[in-house]
């Protein structure tokens, strides 16, 4: 079955405070990494329920989805559309 990588990239960015509170967005080989105005807007055991997501990991002022590596890509392009 064919992901809805925009429903995903929705739920994530519901999940961190809606994109007014995104500073920057960006992405390595596997996560999707947040530089938040509000940190403490993201739920982070909310967060980890979203189907699709893996895991949380918060470090060094970012805030990371950790996605995969077969699907960060596609998810990164939706989440300003």
């Amino acid at each position: 079955a064919k992901k809805d990588y925009k429903k995903l990239s929705d739920d994530i960015i519901a999940a961190v405070g809606g994109t007014d509170n995104i500073l920057s967005a960006s992405h390595c080989m596997t996560r999707l990494r947040f530089n938040l105005k509000d940190a403490s807007k993201l739920n982070i055991d909310e967060a980890k329920k979203i189907p699709g997501v893996i895991n949380i990991v918060v470090q060094n002022g970012e805030q990371q989805f950790v996605i995969g590596h077969v699907i960060v890509n596609h998810v990164k392009k939706q989440l300003f559309v």
